[in-house]
């Protein structure tokens, strides 16, 4: 062979070897978990997981440490929740269990007995902590340097209350202060690149917590931490739940969650993470009419669905998961009808409407009434999915449709500009509530069991509020708030 090829070839091998070995890992400092000496419980772990010698820290504020690993300039974030890095891939192992998030105020100054209460206050953070994810419709909030600032400002009166951890509160201020939840605990995780390297430090930290969790060694490192990490609870093998959903923030969860920006499903987000004793697999549900196909199978279960008589021979129903305003009806054409329309009437007093329904989906029981006593001819069955429905209403396959006002406000304008014209249903309820429901089975009812302790613990939490008050407009922001607040005492 040449040799100078053979030399190339060596020096490309050796420079391959030399970038592996680096693993770049960004933190932002966290005083006895990532010290900027290289020390710390979360540092001397990744130690113990990967040789010493190819771990190099970059400690920088927790938001450039994000920006750096989507520039792929990092390799590994330490501390991360799931929905801080949307493209990151997640490991079966967590890192820890971070403490709630609370909004801590002077009760001497304000009171806080709700959720909805957080919005007429002025809040404020720390820099990087974006907890505007959780606290959203709030334009001014006063982003603090240092968490010292903040609680100079609580005690100055110049905000209502400083939004952060209640483990940062003096002894002296836990006497002073009180607190509401806005978010509760959850786990925090070490997070990867989505590439081929990142699958590997993943498999590779799986594996080690395992080993050094049997060997002791978790317990040595987080010492007086360790019981509320939770780590010596967790089951790498779990049992499997196969989620049907609809949802594109849910089916994208299948490898990593993806928790979109306005996503109904953020409070489902937050109750799958803490459930660790299941493994789940997000199907897509083209058709609710399908899910009795599934009623004999021990595992199964399906997202956001009304209670229905039907549904229940089969399934146990969950704790409510959403709440959404009543159905409306939306017309192509404007209606000569005034007061609020009863459904079966329009139809029967106009045979050429043709009215679109979404394929096995319930409208609550009334209306699901109404629509049997519509000519069957007058009834256009379409798929599950909303981009779809709201396409054929737009192509005028149908020029009728009962719908959310979210659900419209969220999707007609990306398919049509055309006016759509709203009108009040005589037989729609004011609200309707969302369950999770699973198969009768042993583990379905043992699911939702589990399922409905963390719901009932996000119930008392500013994000289960949060979740779906942020897609209300401002026009029903009141009302929703007034029905929130009555079913969710």
């Amino acid at each position: 062979m040449n040799f100078k090829l053979l030399l190339l070839l060596l020096m490309a091998l050796l420079h391959n070897n030399v970038c592996a070995k680096q693993i770049i890992v960004g933190a932002d400092e966290w005083i006895d978990f990532t010290n900027k000496d290289g020390s710390g419980v979360y540092f001397e772990l990744l130690k113990r997981i990967y040789p010493d010698d190819q771990l190099i820290f970059q400690l920088a504020p927790f938001d450039d440490t994000i920006n750096a690993f989507n520039d792929q300039k990092v390799d590994i974030v330490v501390g991360a929740y799931k929905d801080d890095i949307p493209n990151a891939l997640y490991p079966n192992w967590f890192l820890d269990t971070e403490y709630p998030i609370v909004a801590i105020y002077d009760p001497k100054h304000i009171s806080i007995k709700k959720s909805s209460d957080i919005y007429k206050l002025k809040l404020s953070w720390l820099k990087g902590y974006k907890f505007d994810r959780y606290i959203t419709s709030k334009p001014k909030v006063k982003v603090v340097e240092k968490i010292d600032e903040g609680f100079t400002l609580l005690e100055q009166h110049n905000i209502d209350a400083f939004i952060d951890y209640e483990y940062n509160l003096t002894p002296e201020e836990q006497l002073k202060y009180k607190t509401f939840e806005i978010v509760p605990s959850r786990h925090v995780y070490m997070t990867f690149q989505h590439n081929k390297a990142g699958k590997a430090l993943a498999k590779t930290f799986d594996e080690q917590m395992l080993i050094l969790r049997d060997k002791g060694e978790l317990k040595q490192l987080y010492t007086e931490d360790y019981t509320h990490s939770k780590l010596d609870d967790f089951n790498p093998k779990r049992e499997k739940i196969i989620v049907m959903t609809n949802s594109v923030s849910l089916l994208s969860a299948a490898k990593h969650i993806n928790l979109l920006p306005h996503s109904k499903e953020q409070s489902l987000h937050f109750i799958f993470d803490r459930m660790d004793k299941y493994e789940f697999e997000f199907k897509l549900l083209k058709d609710i009419a399908q899910i009795y196909q599934f009623k004999d199978e021990k595992n199964m279960c399906f997202s956001d669905l009304i209670r229905t008589q039907e549904r229940e021979k089969y399934f146990t129903a969950s704790k409510p998961i959403s709440i959404f305003l009543g159905m409306r009806l939306y017309s192509t054409n404007r209606l000569t009808h005034e007061n609020r329309i009863n459904l079966s009437e329009l139809m029967e007093k106009n045979p050429n409407f043709r009215l679109g329904t979404a394929s096995g989906r319930s409208y609550g029981v009334q209306l699901d009434q109404k629509l049997k006593q519509i000519n069957s001819s007058q009834i256009v069955k379409s798929p599950v999915d909303l981009k779809t429905i709201f396409r054929q209403l737009a192509s005028d396959r149908f020029n009728l449709l009962i719908e959310y006002p979210t659900e419209i406000r969220d999707y007609w304008p990306s398919i049509s500009n055309k006016t759509l014209y709203s009108y009040e249903l005589a037989d729609a309820t004011d609200y309707v509530l969302g369950h999770l429901m699973c198969n009768n089975s042993t583990t379905g009812k043992a699911f939702i069991h589990d399922i409905n302790e963390l719901i009932t613990e996000l119930h008392h939490s500013s994000v289960f509020f949060d979740a779906q008050f942020r897609r209300i407009s401002d026009a029903d922001k009141n009302k929703f708030i007034n029905y929130f607040n009555e079913v969710f005492k």
